[in-house]
């Protein structure tokens, strides 16, 4: 699902609260993407790995059940690693940014 609208596009790059925060297994707590890109960029190989399996991708679905951005999610499908992980993710910040306007 594409965001459509500006405050839906404030939350996805801001942040969501509560139980809809992503918690990763390194003690990060991602409430939107520019928790998530800042945490990735630190994240261990391990701690990747945990979260992303050849059957499982938290972070994608974290991305498409709770903030809604099937495009996104898509894409971190396809990430080989946490680098490049928050190299989508930054770009697709951009994106978010550039929308508003």
């Amino acid at each position: 699902m594409v965001v459509k609208a500006k405050q839906d596009a404030a939350t996805v790059v801001g942040g969501v609260t509560g139980q809809q925060r992503f918690y990763a297994v390194d003690g990060c707590v991602y409430s939107g993407l520019s928790d998530m890109a800042d945490c990735l960029e630190h994240m261990t190989s391990d701690a990747f790995s945990h979260h992303v399996t050849s059957a499982n991708n938290d972070f994608s679905n974290w991305v498409r059940d709770i903030l809604n951005d099937g495009k996104l999610a898509s894409d971190l499908d396809k990430a080989a690693n946490a680098d490049d992980m928050a190299r989508i993710v930054r770009y697709r910040i951009h994106w978010h940014q550039r929308k508003k306007h």
